[in-house]
C-alpha cells in the first residue's frame, strides 16, 4: 500500500482517540462536579433545618 495512506489512517485514528478521550474527560469531570453541587446542597439543606420535624403520632 501507498505509505500516505497508511500514516494517514493512522493519524485519523490517533485524532478520533484523542476527541474520544477528550470527550469521556468532560464528562467524568462534569459527573464529579454535579456529584460534589447534590453533596453541598444536602449539607447546606440539613445545617440550615431550623427545627427538626417532629415525631408522628402512633395510633393507638
Amino acid at each position: 500500500m501507498d505509505p500516505s495512506i497508511i500514516l494517514a489512517t493512522l493519524g485519523g485514528a490517533t485524532l478520533a482517540g484523542i476527541l474520544v478521550l477528550g470527550v469521556m474527560a468532560a464528562r467524568i469531570d462534569n459527573a464529579r462536579r454535579f456529584a460534589d453541587l447534590v453533596r453541598d446542597t444536602r449539607h447546606l439543606r440539613a445545617v440550615s433545618a431550623a427545627t427538626p420535624t417532629p415525631a408522628r403520632r402512633r395510633r393507638r
